[in-house]
């Protein structure tokens, strides 16, 4: 069937619309597809158990997962955990918590009215970086464009009352070990994260500890302290997908 001249443009003009709508797909799909895919394998001392007084409450852990450039300046932060991305500890607001995520709220640089590094309930971290602690094992994914380069994957990890022999409930303030109410100190992991134009994984190695009181955002890497905390989490590792 010959079509005629109107036929024809009106044809031409449905197959540029479709080719249009075909090209503008596969460039949001190319988008949309690049991400981080965070996958946290929960360890045995994963929940611990806290007590005030004659109360008894289960615990799990803060978290921070962050980038960082080559040459050590922070970039962004990929997933925080609810209370220390919301300043919001069990409904009290007023709590601060310097002691949870020092090495990252330091290396974050916002530094809060009272002098403290960790987000107030004045100032939290958006919706989109934060969420519950997990219950267990647990996956994120989060949508991110990288340039191709070298980059630097941190996570903190920090459990409240896990006292070990060191870090003992009781000591006294001056003393070596007093941590408050804190146990031990936060545990640090890092990997390289190497981006170009294909798909990388790498699994983050424990690397040192926090303050145990939160007073400074220095690393330290002396582990031979640490006991349960280095079981709270059992493996991660780091999925980009450009």
């Amino acid at each position: 069937m010959r079509l005629s001249r109107q036929g024809q443009e009106i044809l031409m003009r449905f197959a540029g619309l479709a080719m249009l709508v075909v090209g503008l797909g596969l460039f949001s799909s190319s988008l949309s597809a690049a991400e981080l895919v965070v996958r946290v394998e929960a360890g045995q001392a994963y929940r611990t158990v806290g007590r005030f007084g004659p109360l008894k409450f289960e615990v799990t852990p803060q978290m921070a997962i962050w980038l960082e450039d080559e040459k050590g300046h922070y970039l962004e932060s990929v997933y925080v955990t609810r209370s220390s991305a919301k300043g919001n500890w069990r409904g009290l607001t007023r709590v601060r918590r310097p002691e949870a995520l020092p090495v990252w709220s330091h290396r974050r640089g916002i530094r809060a009215v009272d002098g403290l590094y960790m987000p107030d309930a004045a100032n939290p971290l958006p919706d989109t970086v934060s969420g519950a602690t997990p219950a267990g094992s647990s996956e994120w994914r989060k949508p991110l464009v990288l340039k191709p380069g070298r980059y630097v994957v941190w996570l903190e990890v920090n459990n409240s009352f896990d006292f070990n022999s060191f870090y003992a409930k009781g000591r006294k303030r001056g003393e070596p070990g007093y941590c408050a109410d804190n146990g031990q100190p936060s545990l640090v992991y890092r990997a390289d994260l190497n981006v170009d134009s294909k798909p990388v994984r790498v699994c983050l190695e424990p690397v040192g500890h926090g303050h145990v009181l939160g007073l400074d955002g220095s690393l330290q890497r002396d582990l031979i302290s640490l006991t349960s905390a280095v079981t709270i989490l059992r493996q991660v590792c780091i999925t980009y997908q450009p």
